[in-house]
């Protein structure tokens, strides 16, 4: 006699209900990767010029914007681990998005170069280390422990940066 079919699909399938979520984790994992990455470097790589003649400053200080938003994100890294730790990725991940969202806000509005450059190193960088790279990667990763090296490898595709 045939086995009754559990009323969950996945289970019913023989999915090991606790990786049902893996897809949909790889997926945020990429967008996530995807936003902080690609709003970062592919934004701010197209904007160059419109930043130096929005503040008549130089293309050294319209550049900087990007060099003090990667500094700080690459300063901030081990910190980003420490919190996700501490407090997990969910809320690390959230941190690092509404900081983000500030830091563009911030640098919307900003009237002077000089806040436009805080604004990239102080919340468009930390904001883009706690939900970019990092995160996305411990987050692909500890969904597919079978197969951590493929899920970090189409978490990480750069596809954003190409688009923007």
């Amino acid at each position: 006699m045939p086995q009754p079919r559990h009323p969950d699909p996945v289970i019913s399938a023989g999915v090991d209900p606790r990786f049902a979520a893996a897809p949909k984790m790889l997926v945020r994992s990429f967008l996530a990767q995807n936003i902080a990455i690609g709003c970062s470097f592919g934004g701010f790589a197209v904007s160059v010029l419109a930043i130096e003649a929005r503040y008549q400053s130089s293309r050294a200080m319209a550049e900087m914007l990007l060099a003090l938003a990667l500094l700080s994100m690459s300063l901030l890294a081990p910190l980003a681990g420490g919190m996700i730790v501490r407090i997990g990725i969910r809320t690390t991940m959230l941190i690092g998005v509404t900081m983000s969202t500030a830091g563009y806000l911030a640098l919307a509005y900003a009237p002077t170069i000089e806040i436009a450059l805080a604004a990239a190193a102080l919340m468009v960088g930390p904001g883009a280390a706690l939900f970019g790279s990092i995160p996305a990667s411990v987050l692909a990763s500890g969904w597919y422990p079978e197969a951590q090296g493929k899920a970090l490898g189409i978490a990480n595709v750069p596809l954003f940066v190409a688009l923007i």
